[in-house]
């Protein structure tokens, strides 16, 4: 079975490692324009919904339940990370607006960058100039399909692209291969 969670005390170094952030809620800390998270908890199990964060304030967050013997459990992966080292996965998506509009973000991610459909108020992207950026800066990894790439025992990410709209899947990856996608 679960051990129980010391709840109060991760609670507590949160509210430490984010002190500059605001805790707007029970559950809510907002990071202004670093983003801002939503904590889901049980006496044994704890989630956090992230939203606009960077890979380093997500890495927190994992690194504060490592220090809880609690570690990282990555659903598109199936697997458990152990070691504060460890790459993560991540999903990016991009657009770009028309000059002068800005839409509901939530709506924009799910109709173009799940969905696949076309929103009135973004640009069209050069997705044939962003695939061969891609390529360039991953050279060295395997294309193994049209929308995938395999960087062996660096991790793989599959890209899925509109006019509009850029969705990368990254699974295994280093911090810093993830950076060099943004």
């Amino acid at each position: 079975g679960l051990e129980q969670l010391p709840i109060t005390d991760i609670m507590n170094k949160l509210k430490t490692e984010f002190s500059s952030w605001t805790f707007v809620a029970p559950d809510t800390f907002d990071g202004g324009a670093r983003g801002s998270f939503k904590i889901f908890m049980t006496s044994q199990a704890v989630r956090f919904d992230c939203y606009d964060m960077s890979h380093n304030d997500m890495n927190l967050l994992r690194n504060v339940m490592l220090d809880f013997d609690c570690p990282f459990y990555d659903s598109l992966l199936s697997f458990r990370f152990v070691e504060h080292s460890e790459p993560m996965s991540e999903e990016f998506c991009f657009w770009r607006y028309k000059e002068g509009i800005y839409l509901d973000n939530r709506q924009v991610y799910e109709t173009a960058c799940c969905e696949g459909k076309a929103v009135d108020g973004l640009e069209q992207l050069p997705v044939t100039d962003i695939m061969n950026k891609l390529k360039t800066e991953f050279s060295s990894w395997t294309f193994v399909a049209p929308d995938t790439f395999d960087g062996d025992k660096c991790g793989s990410f599959r890209v899925f692209m509109t006019s509009q709209a850029v969705r990368l899947n990254c699974y295994g990856m280093s911090g810093y291969d993830m950076n060099l996608l943004m």
